[in-house]
């Protein structure tokens, strides 16, 4: 295992136990300053080009990549241009997202509301891993919903027997198992 700290970012590079799959996981939290996100870009270029490996990029990004993802923005301002082209120059792809449609809220009477916080992955990361999902947690304490990665058909061991005795009287039962 490697890892590595930006100044926005902290990723490892794993490799798994079973079948060896190498990959890098990037946690990111955003800054809020527009002048500030190229930083985060670089960072974010570099690790991608220095592991070269399969990728997950998650965290608290403090921007939306499109309109539709800010309550009641109509249009794309120059900060959602620059992390759309980011995306499109890493090759990344954006997870569903289940449970809501946003992921943050100012928590007042009438909130702003937007999902800034993701997960976003390279293709072959998505292929390794079928089916995930991100889905929305509650949010007890933050005004950021917790972000859950889930990985559909993962094996999760076996199921335990399960028998109920009240079978046992259930008439013409202990017939049908010996039959």
């Amino acid at each position: 295992m490697e890892a590595m700290d930006g100044t926005f970012s902290i990723s490892v590079k794993w490799q798994g136990l079973v079948d060896r799959f190498i990959w890098a996981s990037s946690g990111v939290y955003g800054p809020n300053e527009n002048n500030e996100r190229g930083h985060m870009w670089d960072d974010l270029v570099g690790i991608q080009q220095y592991w070269g490996v399969p990728w997950c990029c998650f965290g608290d990004f403090n921007i939306v990549h499109f309109p539709s993802e800010r309550r009641g923005e109509t249009h794309m301002t120059l900060a959602m241009e620059k992390f759309s082209e980011l995306i499109e120059d890493l090759n990344l792809i954006g997870l569903p997202l289940e449970g809501g449609s946003y992921t943050w809220s100012s928590c007042t009477y009438q909130p702003a509301m937007s999902s800034i916080d993701r997960a976003l992955v390279t293709l072959d990361w998505e292929e390794h891993f079928p089916d995930v999902i991100q889905r929305i947690l509650p949010h007890p304490i933050s005004d950021h919903n917790l972000i859950l990665l889930e990985a559909g058909g993962m094996a999760r061991g076996k199921s335990p027997f399960k028998f109920e005795n009240m079978r046992l009287k259930t008439e013409g039962f202990a017939d049908r198992v010996q039959s």
